[in-house]
């Protein structure tokens, strides 16, 4: 009986590969040896991301937009108020630009530097600038009730110096169980940043290998071929100088032999062309970018160049500023624990307090105090300060005075609209006229 489940002896052979790598891909690794890694990101990785035209744009806008929101401070003491208004004005730019690193890193470190200001004839301790320091060059340091001490500046280094609390300004982003590193926005944009540098160099080896065809020549081997001259070559070597001819961009002739059995010609040259596109690079380098701005949440219609529809506009400014004003919460317990408390506390007794707060972004929230202001006005409740509106404007405004005013007959009527006669110039007409003026110029900025 045959026996189908017997084995059949092999001899192992020793030191022999049976599967050999023909081919590796680079998608995972940049050339500076930098793998693709999303769960342990390096700050230097963040840095790289940061310079991404992209990720660059969105940062800008965030942290510009930031630097251009009203703020003021509340204090039942007039003093207070003016001594920190004036100690934070001072440092605001910084301040914020600080802060931004946090949006790259995770958090930021700066170190707090006062002087001496004179307000109204007195003199106080104030901000003179909020000094940012390289984050990689900063480790934090956590007390044993686990509380915020300072920080570490270049530890283990011969420039190591602790920086006391009272110095210090620690910022955090997206803070996570205590964790005083923070979380860098950048992370949600890591995957799509990754392929489009990846993209960005094959469609730039594309656009060179293809921008200029490779040509290729066929010509029969072995033959000789006598040149113009008298003398014979080989007809490898006349196809090869046809090809450099190519090259230089000059005409080429080819002989018009033929194949006696198949008809076809023995020299050919042609070019060897891909049939995919650049458009297919741009498409997906557009759809990376819109990525991006989605993960850092800063409106698309922002940069593109196709536009799009009022509506979605709309929508998008408001969800951004939605984002900014989550943000600024942040921003603001920050300013009320770190920053504000100090300048209170070194130049006034008692219990006084300061608090920071700023203007609302939405849109609607916008819209609405005009509105009320406008219903103010024409009722004569309240008039604009024209100097605070000259400087908002730039426009320098002159009031006129009553006897200065033109008068209006009443008898005379308009010949096109047969409409009612115009108002008497009062004082509150005239500042009517003057914040219709305004809002015009609001609604063409």
């Amino acid at each position: 009986m045959l026996n189908i489940f017997k084995k059949k002896s092999v001899p192992i052979v020793v030191d022999k590969e049976l599967v050999s790598t023909v081919g590796s891909s680079t998608m995972n690794l940049f050339d500076d040896g930098l793998t693709f890694n999303d769960d342990n990101i390096s700050i230097d990785t963040y840095d790289k991301i940061s310079r991404h035209y992209q990720v660059r744009f969105s940062l800008a806008i965030i942290q510009y937009t930031l630097q251009q929101i009203d703020w003021f401070i509340q204090s039942d003491n007039k003093d207070v108020k003016e001594v920190v208004s004036a100690s934070i004005e001072n440092v605001w730019n910084r301040l914020i630009g600080s802060i931004s690193k946090s949006f790259k890193h995770g958090y930021s470190a700066s170190v707090k530097v006062f002087k001496v200001s004179e307000i109204n004839g007195k003199k106080y301790i104030t901000y003179k600038k909020i000094k940012d320091l390289d984050p990689s060059d900063c480790t934090v340091i956590i007390d044993k009730d686990g509380n915020f001490d300072g920080f570490w500046y270049r530890k283990g280094t011969k420039y190591e110096k602790k920086v006391p609390p009272m110095y210090s300004f620690w910022y955090v982003t997206d803070i996570e169980n205590g964790n005083m590193y923070g979380n860098s926005l950048l992370k949600n944009v890591y995957k799509p940043w990754w392929y489009s540098e990846k993209i960005h160099t094959f469609a730039n080896r594309y656009y060179e290998r293809f921008g200029e065809p490779l040509v290729v020549g066929r010509s029969p081997s072995g033959v000789k071929v006598k040149n113009s001259d008298g003398t014979v070559g080989d007809a490898n070597d006349v196809m090869n100088t046809l090809i450099e001819g190519l090259r230089n961009h000059s005409s080429a002739s080819l002989p018009s032999d033929r194949d006696p059995e198949t008809k076809k010609y023995l020299y050919d040259l042609k070019f060897l062309e891909s049939q995919m596109r650049g458009f297919d690079f741009e498409t997906y380098l557009s759809r990376l970018d819109n990525e991006i701005s989605r993960g850092l949440f800063t409106p698309e219609l922002m940069y593109k160049g196709s536009g799009g529809s009022f509506a979605l506009g709309s929508v998008q400014v408001q969800t951004f500023y939605i984002n900014l004003m989550g943000i600024m919460d942040n921003i603001k317990d920050y300013i009320d624990l770190y920053i504000i408390p100090q300048i209170v506390d070194y130049n006034f007794d008692g219990n006084n307090k300061a608090k920071f707060e700023y203007q609302p972004l939405t849109v609607d929230d916008v819209k609405n105090i005009f509105e009320i202001i406008n219903i103010l006005v024409k009722n004569g409740d309240i008039m604009p300060d024209l100097s605070q509106l000259e400087v908002r404007s730039g426009f320098k405004f002159k009031k006129v005075a009553k006897k200065d005013k033109p008068v209006v007959d009443k008898n005379v009527k308009s010949s096109k609209s047969n409409s009612k006669i115009k108002e008497n110039n009062s004082e509150a007409s005239f500042y009517k006229s003057e914040i219709e003026k305004f809002n015009k110029l609001l609604n063409d900025i």
